[in-house]
């Protein structure tokens, strides 16, 4: 475990490095403190997180944006305002939680875990308010340093090259500031149903390259979260409410009986929709961009966060009820929890 304090060490190491050993400082200082203390990424995060989120005016520490294109020059992405060393450790203080986050192959599960990491831990400065006083100190100077700093030539915060080299895609995140979200290709590829390469045009006479980021593909990639998201809600509703009826009308064993039967049609019903993108009309907003990858990459996931979770949900009724005196009464009571919090995460 890491003393609390020898975090503000560290913050004002890092304010001290020159941007160019930014590189040698995460190797040789930050890197080996993982191995200490589990959450260290998590805490360090949050610390500098909070000091810099409100000392940037509006529209500094933005990308700059030239021809609706994010601009990106000798390996730098070109971001707006003044830029500290803290901004910098930032950008791979995110990659380590981004990194966390990618065990599962399941780009919605990835979504919801970074929604949950900001909302729930990074948002919330729940600090003693002796560290709290510490950090507002250093707070304080941040200000007075960004002030004096504030007439200077705008700089670019230097991307760690061996993230460039695995086609880490950059997004942006963040109230004030700019976080810049590196996320893994693949998950990328799933949810926009477009490469990297895709993005990236060069202009060999002014030596820079122009990532283009469409409107169309931000659209398409919220699209395909809210159906994925709420023709899941709308059929695990159903099914909860189904159960409620059964459950009113019939004896337990009756009832699972009825209730299983109206899986099974259920299933058929739900795989037609799929296949007649049904969903994809109610929910989505900006389809007439879609592409076929995009109709497809949405019916498989579709039909395994419904269809064949439904089937896994019997299958754990089944096996958590394993035993010689479990009732039907139990295995309904188990469905019912089961079924209820699965829209309810949604």
């Amino acid at each position: 475990m890491i003393p609390r304090d020898y975090y503000l060490e560290l913050i004002t190491e890092i304010r001290n490095i020159e941007k160019i050993s930014i590189d040698n400082y995460i190797k040789e200082r930050l890197e080996p403190l993982i191995q200490q203390d589990d959450y260290f990424i998590e805490i360090l995060y949050k610390d500098i997180h909070y000091l810099i989120k409100d000392i940037d005016k509006d529209g500094e520490n933005d990308l700059l944006i030239r021809d609706k294109s994010l601009v990106v020059e000798n390996g730098e992405i070109q971001l707006a305002g003044y830029q500290s060393s803290l901004h910098s450790i930032v950008i791979w203080l995110h990659m380590q939680i981004i990194e966390k986050h990618t065990i599962d192959n399941d780009p919605i599960l990835f979504i919801k875990k970074m929604e949950d990491f900001e909302k729930h831990y990074l948002n919330k400065p729940n600090y003693t308010p002796e560290y709290k006083a510490k950090l507002d100190k250093i707070k304080e100077s941040l200000i007075e340093e960004r002030e004096q700093n504030s007439d200077e030539k705008n700089s670019t915060i230097k991307r760690i090259k061996r993230w460039i080299k695995t086609q880490k895609v950059a997004m942006l995140s963040g109230g004030g500031i700019i976080i810049v979200v590196i996320t893994i290709l693949s998950f990328f590829q799933q949810i926009t149903g477009y490469t990297f390469k895709d993005f990236i045009t060069k202009d060999e006479s002014i030596g820079s390259e122009i990532v283009e980021i469409s409107k169309s593909d931000s659209l398409i990639a919220i699209d395909k979260k809210n159906v994925i998201d709420k023709a899941s809600k709308e059929v695990f509703e159903n099914f909860y409410k189904t159960i409620l009826s059964c459950e009113k009308k019939y004896v337990s064993i009756s009832a699972l009986n009825h209730i299983k039967n109206y899986a099974e049609k259920e299933a058929s019903t739900i795989d037609k929709r799929i296949l007649n993108n049904t969903y994809i009309d109610r929910y989505a907003i900006n389809h007439k961009y879609w592409t076929e990858s995009d109709y497809n990459d949405v019916a498989r996931i579709l039909r395994t966060k419904t269809i064949f979770r439904i089937e896994e949900i019997f299958e754990d009724v089944e096996n958590q009820a394993q035993g010689p005196f479990v009732f039907s009464e139990d295995k309904l009571k188990t469905l019912k929890e089961i079924v209820k919090r699965e829209f309810d995460d949604l």
